[in-house]
């Protein structure tokens, strides 16, 4: 389970927020560790290896060089309905790891 904390985001909620950017990032964090944790739950409940990974970056890059990293043999990947900018975000994020992944992908609605 990766959960990329991205830094175009971080720098849009600060302007929007108007809040520090260290509490930003913290409150994505705490968002990420709940996120993770569920992920965790399920995989223990199905016998499913599962490592957990919260990191700061690029998130396409980020994901990639997880998935090296740890050598994973599938990537299971969240596809969500979005509109506007959200969508072209998230649609970009699908098409690089697809463009460039090194294992099998599914993508679940």
């Amino acid at each position: 389970m990766i959960y990329v904390i991205d830094p175009t985001l971080v720098a849009d909620l600060v302007r929007i927020q108007r809040k520090d950017q260290s509490e930003i990032k913290s409150q994505l964090v705490e968002k990420a560790k709940i996120y993770v944790k569920d992920v965790q739950k399920l995989s223990e409940e199905n016998n499913i290896e599962c490592i957990e990974i919260i990191v700061e970056g690029n998130v396409v890059n980020e994901i990639l060089k997880e998935i090296k990293k740890h050598k994973i043999d599938l990537m299971v990947m969240a596809h969500h309905s979005r509109t506007g900018a959200e969508a072209i975000r998230m649609g970009s994020v699908c098409s690089g790891v697809l463009e460039f992944i090194p294992c099998p992908i599914l993508l679940v609605k």
